[in-house]
């Protein structure tokens, strides 16, 4: 578990071959774009809620005397998501670099930002708050396949990382042997309607649905995202983890120096309350 947790920090299990196709047309529309952006004009006013103790300003202090730390480079396109994503140009369409929101979970997001700026006297919109617009997948099995443009390097990729969760939690990915020979996106959305299914496509940048996002949902894996670690990665966003700076408890591990944070990333280092996430019992690993 441990390795997991390490995994968000940086950033079925038998091959198969399945020849769905699916266009690659732009999957991030306008609407979910605009869900980011809100997030992101409300977050640049949260800075000032970021308060720091006296005793994390001096710890800040001391580490500022650590010589820097530089990130060695293996890969021209990128070894970092957040760099991957930023030369695919997707980076600010999506939640924290890599997420892909749909509406009810950009709304509580939004909502918790609002809370944050307004104060506690704010009324609380319950309908939303009463759930976190993260869903599980039933039975704990994740259902895929592969787009036929997949080269074989993602493929790969994704079944060690899957691997990566399965030899350590009850979660199952298995091969959708059922939709493999359905070629066009439509056709296969009416097939699975009222069915989860996850496409493991190369669509630009590594990134992820947060949770079942019932019916049809897709996995980034583009170039430079071809990893096991990365894999292992966005499938924590499918299986629908925050990253581990979101823990609601992640102040009591961490010191968030705000002025360390581009302006428009400062909405993305927002803390998920606690009734709003679930660490499901594991340590804050760093």
């Amino acid at each position: 578990m441990r390795l997991i947790s390490l995994i968000f920090l940086s950033v079925l299990t038998v091959t198969v071959n399945s020849t769905t196709t699916i266009n690659n047309e732009e999957f991030i529309d306008n609407a979910e774009v605009a869900i980011i952006d809100r997030i992101r004009n409300i977050g640049n006013g949260t800075r000032q809620t970021f308060h720091l103790t006296p005793k994390a300003k001096e710890t800040l202090q001391e580490l500022e005397e650590l010589p820097t730390m530089k990130h060695d480079h293996f890969n021209p396109e990128g070894d970092y998501i957040d760099e991957i994503n930023k030369k695919a140009n997707i980076d600010k369409k999506l939640f924290q670099g890599d997420i892909y929101l749909n509406e009810v979970q950009g709304e509580i997001i939004i909502e918790e930002l609002e809370e944050e700026l307004e104060g506690a006297n704010r009324t609380k919109r319950q309908a939303i708050r009463d759930r976190d617009g993260v869903r599980l997948w039933s039975n704990f099995t994740v259902n895929y396949i592969f787009n036929t443009t997949l080269g074989e390097d993602a493929r790969e990729a994704f079944l060690r990382g899957a691997t990566m969760w399965t030899k350590d939690t009850c979660i199952r990915f298995q091969h959708d042997v059922r939709f493999e020979r359905i070629s066009d996106v439509e056709t296969l959305k009416q097939y699975v309607r009222g069915q989860d299914l996850l496409i493991v496509q190369a669509k630009g940048g590594c990134w992820s649905s947060l949770g079942k996002a019932g019916g049809l949902q897709q996995i980034s894996l583009a170039d430079a995202c071809e990893t096991k670690s990365i894999a292992a990665h966005e499938l924590g966003h499918t299986l629908g983890f925050y990253h581990t700076m979101s823990r609601h408890d992640r102040n009591d591990h961490i010191i968030v120096n705000v002025e360390n944070i581009q302006k428009y990333w400062v909405s993305q280092f927002e803390w998920k309350s606690s009734d709003l996430n679930d660490n499901f019992g594991l340590d804050y690993d760093y």
